[in-house]
């Protein structure tokens, strides 16, 4: 089971001088929701130049959001 992506954006963190990315999924589906913590709890302990970085996970209860940081990565545009 699969989480799905609800809205993806880059932040910039003015005190480290670098952006970060976010990920947000809002999911009902407790299943799909635990599939995203997981996700992230396995991926935050990765280590290798190829992996994105997962830095924090914030659940917020009352939009029923998980908002999950990691490592900017940059690449070229969508249209």
């Amino acid at each position: 089971m699969h989480s799905s992506v609800f809205k993806c954006f880059t932040i910039f963190d003015k005190e480290r001088k670098n952006p970060f990315a976010v990920k947000i999924s809002r999911d009902d589906d407790l299943e799909k929701k635990m599939a995203f913590v997981n996700e992230f709890m396995i991926t935050k302990h990765l280590e290798h130049p190829n992996v994105v970085k997962y830095i924090e996970k914030f659940e917020n209860d009352i939009t029923n959001e998980i908002h999950i940081v990691m490592q900017y990565v940059a690449g070229k545009e969508l249209d």
